[in-house]
C-alpha cells in the first residue's frame, strides 16, 4: 500500500513539475536589422530584438547577417521583454545553436546594447 502511494506521488510530481517540451516559434521573415516575423501554430507576430541599437550605416549588414542566422523555417524561442506599438520586444534564442541572437549581434559588432 505504501509503495503504491509513493508511486502515485512520484508520478504526480513528474507530471506536474517536469517542464514540457518547447516547440518554439518559426521564423517567417526577417523584416529589418532588428525586426522579424515569427509564427506559431496559428498566429503571426512581429518581434523586435530587445535592448539593441544599430547605427544607420550597419543596417544592411545587420539585416543580411540576421537573414543568414535566422532563415525561414528556423525555430526560435522568445524571451519577451515588453511591447511597443503592438510589436513584441524580446530576446531571441536560436533553437538550433542554443545561442541568443541579441548577444551575437553585439559580438559581431553590428549592434550595441541599449536597455533602460
Amino acid at each position: 500500500m505504501i509503495k503504491k502511494i509513493i508511486l502515485i506521488i512520484n508520478l504526480s510530481f513528474l507530471l506536474f513539475f517536469t517542464p514540457s517540451i518547447a516547440l518554439g516559434a518559426e521564423i517567417l521573415q526577417v523584416k529589418g536589422p532588428l525586426l522579424i516575423q515569427v509564427g506559431d501554430s496559428n498566429r503571426n507576430y512581429m518581434v523586435k530584438l530587445s535592448c539593441l541599437d544599430i547605427e544607420a550605416e550597419k543596417d544592411y549588414e545587420a539585416k543580411e547577417w540576421l537573414k543568414r542566422k535566422l532563415p525561414r523555417g528556423q525555430k526560435v524561442n522568445l524571451l519577451p521583454q515588453g511591447s511597443k506599438n503592438g510589436i513584441l520586444e524580446a530576446k531571441v534564442i536560436n533553437l538550433l545553436t542554443k545561442k541568443e541572437i541579441n548577444n551575437e549581434l553585439v559580438s559581431e559588432g553590428l549592434a550595441q546594447y541599449n536597455c533602460n
